[in-house]
């Protein structure tokens, strides 16, 4: 029973041993989950995606008023801010909070399609105003018409006023330009009628050119990318907190498997020393019997034998 009983008994250390080493495993993963520079990466990011977006709008202004004329601008912040969302979204996705995003994507989606939409815009004002610039200062050389200077001076004058003059009294000019072409010499005449079509276009895509930079400059894309930040630095403070409480736990549980470890050698050494008063004592009673006492293992071999039976096998050997 008792070589039964001994395999059984080291199974179950082994067995509480691994399930400590699993426990323990287990709490170092959950206290060290939480990455601490998280917060201070999305921080970055959201910081960047602001000031790409302010980068923007400034180049919106400034092609609005006439100070650029590309759009490598508009281009390349508009690819950082996808790179920076999708960098975003991976953070976010840590925490489960890809959905916090969503209404800045859609915001982002909005003003992308803003960006082409002005663009295209732009391209065609900026095309029509630069034809109709060179038209007016070459008649203007050839031609003494009155009508084509005040024509000129009040399509300038509307498109530096952002298009707060009256536009009926502009339209009127332009058309009373286009009737006075007629009397132009022939060699004149497909040239000035361009000269009306181009101002037309440009007073046909300066509304929608105010309004659409205006929409894009008015974007909420920054704040919402804001609100989603506060939202994620909520569920990081908590997930931070969260790993601290397993951290502590890590400890607690190493504090509590030393005190066993040491409460168990502490008992283990009590038992050795009752064991060795046992066989002193159990040495002194074979040795004050009357006769020898000899001990043999299962398999014959000698284990214990009193002083009374050592005299008598030294008597048999002499």
């Amino acid at each position: 029973m008792k070589k039964h009983a001994w395999p059984l008994s080291l199974r179950s250390l082994w067995l509480l041993g691994c399930i400590a080493l699993l426990i323990l495993v287990t709490l170092f993963h959950l206290g060290n989950e939480v990455d601490s520079r998280g917060r201070a990466r999305v921080e970055l990011i959201v910081n960047e995606l602001t000031a790409l977006d302010l980068a923007i709008n400034l180049e919106v202004l400034k092609l609005r008023q006439g100070q650029r004329l590309d759009y490598d601008g508009l281009v390349v912040a508009s690819r950082n801010i996808d790179q920076k969302l999708s960098a975003l979204q991976d953070e976010f996705g840590k925490f489960s909070l890809k959905a916090e995003l969503s209404m800045a994507n859609s915001r982002w989606l909005e003003k992308k399609n803003g960006l082409d939409r002005f663009t295209r815009i732009h391209a065609v004002f900026n095309t029509s105003q630069y034809h109709f610039m060179n038209l007016a200062e070459v008649f203007g050389k050839k031609q003494s018409s009155p009508g084509l200077i005040l024509t000129s001076q009040r399509l300038m004058a509307f498109l530096i006023n952002g298009g707060n003059n009256d536009l009926p009294i502009l339209v009127s000019a332009l058309y009373q330009l286009d009737q006075d072409i007629v009397h132009w010499p022939a060699a004149d005449r497909v040239p000035g009628k361009l000269l009306v079509m181009h101002a037309s276009t440009m007073l046909e895509n300066f509304r929608d050119l105010q309004g659409v930079s205006q929409q894009l400059l008015e974007s909420p894309f920054a704040g919402d990318v804001n609100v989603a930040y506060r939202h994620y630095a909520e569920a990081h403070a908590d997930a931070i907190r969260v790993a601290a409480y397993y951290r502590w736990g890590l400890a607690a549980f190493a504090l509590f498997l030393v005190g066993l470890v040491i409460l168990t050698l502490a008992r283990l050494r009590n038992a050795l020393s009752a064991l060795g008063r046992s066989h002193e004592l159990l040495d002194n009673i074979a040795d004050n019997l009357g006769e020898g006492i000899v001990a043999f293992d299962g398999d014959s071999r000698l284990v214990f034998m009193n002083q009374r039976a050592e005299g008598a096998d030294r008597s048999a050997g002499s």
